[in-house]
């Protein structure tokens, strides 16, 4: 175990982190007009953002909802964002900087990109662990979030882990 002064500041992803199925996948598999794979595959391309994305599929964003049976998007999370993310990982991980902690970015996906860049630690999974592996970007891999709690609780004192998130 480590003498790690500062604590770790936990910053989770949550779609195919979390959950086992990517749950915006399944809805837009579900419900969503087939030409989401189009503006998909754009997102992938890198032709647009995931805030564009999340517009031109038009189900789905950071906020979302119907006002007098209009649907109403919105991206509270976004603001100044220089990577034109719906919601800037990036932005609120600095926002939540402190002295006394670091960040750790737990992630698997292309929305995850900018938040490895702004955090101390990073547990990757899936596309995540492939971007880390080709761009050079030190990660620990996981499949479960109980990897991550065993590699925490081994380089961390457990009084220092408490109140991480």
């Amino acid at each position: 175990m480590s003498t790690n002064v500062k604590r770790p500041r936990l910053f989770c992803d949550f779609d195919g982190t979390i959950t086992r199925q990517d749950v915006i996948d399944v809805l837009l598999e579900t419900y969503a007009q087939p030409r989401w794979r189009d503006v998909e595959q754009e997102w992938i391309d890198g032709r647009i953002s995931s805030r564009d994305a999340a517009l031109g599929i038009r189900i789905f964003a950071s906020h979302f909802e119907f006002v007098s049976g209009v649907p109403k998007w919105s991206f509270p999370h976004a603001k100044d964002c220089p990577h034109g993310c719906g919601t800037c990982k990036p932005g609120i991980i600095h926002r939540l900087r402190t002295p006394d902690a670091v960040p750790v970015v737990i992630g698997d996906g292309r929305s995850d990109i900018f938040a490895v860049d702004a955090a101390y630690m990073v547990y990757a999974k899936g596309w995540l662990q492939s971007h880390c592996k080709e761009q050079g970007i030190p990660f620990h891999p996981f499949r479960s979030l109980s990897d991550v709690l065993a590699h925490l609780s081994a380089i961390y004192d457990p009084a220092v882990m408490r109140n991480t998130v």
